[in-house]
């Protein structure tokens, strides 16, 4: 449990004490004092209690994470079981391709920006 609910929890508790003892002997300044102590222990203890719960949230996302990772690593581990030259045709591709965008980069720009207007065509045909 958070030390913020805890504490809180217990100003509150003190504050209705005090606010009641005020009430009792006629004494309005205690009664306010107490008020205000509890209304700071309720602040203070629903902080706490948000605290924890983004906590256990941050937790499970973090599992859920480190689930997918996981899972990731498992999935490429089994490629490349099966696919043992898939790095090194993926090295070569890539060197090809730069080597071509290296060599002619305006016509790169031109061949990329007519895949993407293809693409945003095929996006908003659906639509």
């Amino acid at each position: 449990m958070d030390s913020d609910r805890v504490a809180g929890t217990a100003k509150k508790m003190g504050g209705q004490a005090e606010s009641a003892l005020g009430g009792l002997t006629g004494d309005a300044k205690t009664q306010a004092e107490g008020r205000s102590a509890e209304a700071q222990g309720t602040v203070q203890a629903a902080y706490g209690q948000a605290r924890e719960a983004v906590q256990d949230y941050a937790e499970q996302a973090q599992g859920l994470a480190e689930d997918a990772y996981e899972q990731g690593r498992r999935y490429l581990d089994e490629g490349r079981r099966r696919y043992p030259d898939a790095d090194k045709f993926y090295r070569e591709g890539t060197r090809a391709v730069s080597r071509q965008v290296g060599q002619s980069p305006i016509a790169a720009i031109m061949i990329a920006g007519a895949v993407g207007y293809i693409l945003a065509l095929l996006v908003h045909a659906r639509r």
